[in-house]
């Protein structure tokens, strides 16, 4: 074997082990308390609650993802999203990793706690973003953006509008500095499915750091202790998307 092989595959091992690690820990801590947000590139206006913490963990045909969170203060809470990039032969993209960290605060709520308005702010890319044999650089990319959360017909509708910005320093084979505007849209339709919502949602960026629109839908099943979601992505201009995913979800009791 290779000394390249071998180097590949012993960082799998390794980042497969954390991402396990990580989710048998939240597994022992305890669950409660609800939450709707999935492997889906919107969010909602949700905020994690003070002291507690959250684990999205996805699984999926391109890559994996491990979405750690944790209220840090009231109406705010601090993200980690280590993510593995499976080896993409066809487009000549080795296996490689990419992290993405940011703030949340949560600006406004409605008084049945359906709907509201936060702010979220971060440093690298989604990995929701997903292109062929494109290299996401962890610490050149900042984005910005604001979820909104509106419920209709007595909440069997709810429907998430992000609009953001983001700045990437090494955009493009040139790697050059470049500037766009980031849009997601997300609905869940409930009341159909037991226990389920039916999701679909649309997802890009427009300007100099573009980024070609991507959907993706399914089915997001939901109980009191842990969430589910399967779901397929791709492209809506012939780029490639996410593919097949299966994420879930915990909430921690608090820890003080």
């Amino acid at each position: 074997m290779s000394h390249s092989n071998f180097t590949t595959n012993h960082r799998r091992k390794t980042g497969c082990c954390q991402l396990l690690t990580a989710l048998i820990f939240l597994l022992l801590t305890g669950i409660s308390s609800s939450v709707y947000s999935q492997q889906f590139n919107a969010d909602n206006w949700w905020v994690v609650p003070h002291g507690v913490g959250t684990g999205v963990l996805t699984i999926g045909e391109n890559y994996s993802t491990m979405y750690l969170g944790y209220g840090f203060a009231p109406g705010w809470e601090v993200d980690i999203a280590p993510t593995i990039y499976k080896e993409d032969p066809d487009n000549g993209a080795a296996a490689r990793y990419s992290t993405t960290a940011y703030v949340k605060g949560l600006i406004w709520e409605n008084q049945e706690s359906t709907g509201g308005v936060s702010v979220m702010a971060g440093i690298g890319q989604s990995p929701s973003y997903y292109q062929a044999g494109t290299k996401i650089n962890d610490f050149e990319s900042y984005w910005a953006a604001f979820p909104i959360t509106l419920p209709f017909i007595d909440n069997t509708i709810s429907w998430d509008i992000m609009p953001g910005v983001l700045y990437n320093r090494e955009y493009g084979i040139n790697e050059e500095s470049a500037s766009g505007f980031s849009y997601s849209t997300r609905v869940a339709i409930y009341k159909i499915i037991p226990q389920s919502a039916i999701v679909a949602e649309v997802f890009g960026a427009t300007g100099e750091a573009e980024a070609e629109a991507q959907y993706k839908a399914g089915v997001r099943w939901e109980s009191k202790y842990i969430f589910a979601a399967l779901t397929y992505g791709d492209g809506l201009e012939g780029n490639e998307g996410g593919g097949l995913e299966l994420g879930f979800i915990f909430v921690t009791v608090p820890w003080f």
